[in-house]
This record gives C-alpha cells, structure tokens and sequence, in this order.
C-alpha cells in the first residue's frame, strides 16, 4: 500500500495494481489507476496488454515477497528496453533488485546456507528515502498524502495466533497484522 502513495508521490502515471478485487476500489484511493484480480486466469495477459504502450521506464515491485509471485510479476512484464524489477524478498531471483530503506552506510546479511546480501553505502539513493520519508511525514492523513495501514490488533492464545499469521501469509486477510503480548 506504501508503494502505491510513494508511486504516486513520485507522479508516476500509471500505477498497476495485482491485488485481490475486493481490494481494487481501495488501492485506487491511494493512487493505483489500474488493478487486476490476481485470481483470474488471464491476469499476466491482461498487465501486458496494460503495458504494452508503455514509453517510459516500468517499474516492476513485488510486495509479496515470494519466489512464485516474482516469477510471475516477471511473466507479466512485457519485452521492454527499460524495467526494473525489486523485491520485499532477500536471496530471490537475481534479476530483482531486494529493497532496502537504509542506504547511508554499507548494510551486510548473511542468509541461512551462507547466501550474503549486501547494499553498499548509496547517498543519492539515501537521499531520495529521506525525501521520501519527508513527504510521509508531512502528508501523513492529510487528503491526497499518505494514509497509514490497515492495522489489525489480535488478542488471543498462541494457536490462535499462529492462525492469525497463516491467514496473513496465505492472503485471506488485508492489512498489517499486529499480536497484543502477552499472548493468553
């Protein structure tokens, strides 16, 4: 949801939005001037053809965050001279670029099987976060600035929870899922 505002802050004129159709009306409210169900089964079709007449730069972001969903937001770019795919997903495929917000000092993780991820200090591109922070901040819950996540607070026992984290991952619930400690 955060990318959206940040795409349309930034005046990027077409804004694509994969989401479930229940949440298409409310992604327009926060910039998205097209969305496609990913459940219906010509969607990669339909985004192609989307952006197809596309003169700019597309760029591509996988909020998911999963190697099935990368594959697919790759099946559905077009041949393009200029795209750029990124990632909520560390270690992914290589032709992602994986986000990070801090880019005023070298950050290093080692995944689990000795995968290294490592940004190096960028300060244009620290620059452009802080710029973009700035303008969160500023425009926070103002009309046509940022509007914060849907939160959810759970409160509930520790198998209900671990349910709660399922429905998150499996997509059946929307928002920022938050668990009130302690757990019962």
């Amino acid at each position: 949801m955060a990318a959206v505002q940040f795409a349309r802050a930034a005046r990027v004129s077409s804004i694509i939005a994969i989401a479930s159709s229940k949440r298409h009306e409310y992604l327009k409210t926060l910039g998205a001037t097209q969305s496609f169900d990913y459940n219906d089964t010509d969607v990669i079709e339909k985004v192609k053809s989307a952006l197809q007449s596309t003169s700019g730069t597309i760029w591509a972001f996988d909020a998911l965050g999963s190697p099935e969903s990368q594959v697919l937001l790759k099946k559905a770019i077009p041949q393009h001279d200029r795209t750029v795919l990124a990632s909520v997903l560390l270690g992914g495929d290589p032709e992602y670029k994986a986000i990070m917000g801090a880019r005023h000092f070298d950050v290093e993780f080692e995944l689990p099987g000795g995968q290294k991820v490592v940004w190096p200090k960028d300060m244009a591109a620290a620059d452009r976060h802080w710029r973009g922070f700035r303008w969160a901040v500023e425009n926070y819950g103002a009309p046509g600035g940022y509007v914060p996540a849907l939160v959810r607070a759970f409160e509930g026992s520790g198998e209900n929870a671990i349910k709660e984290v399922y429905n998150v991952k499996n997509m059946s619930t929307f928002g920022k899922l938050v668990l009130k400690h302690p757990l019962k």
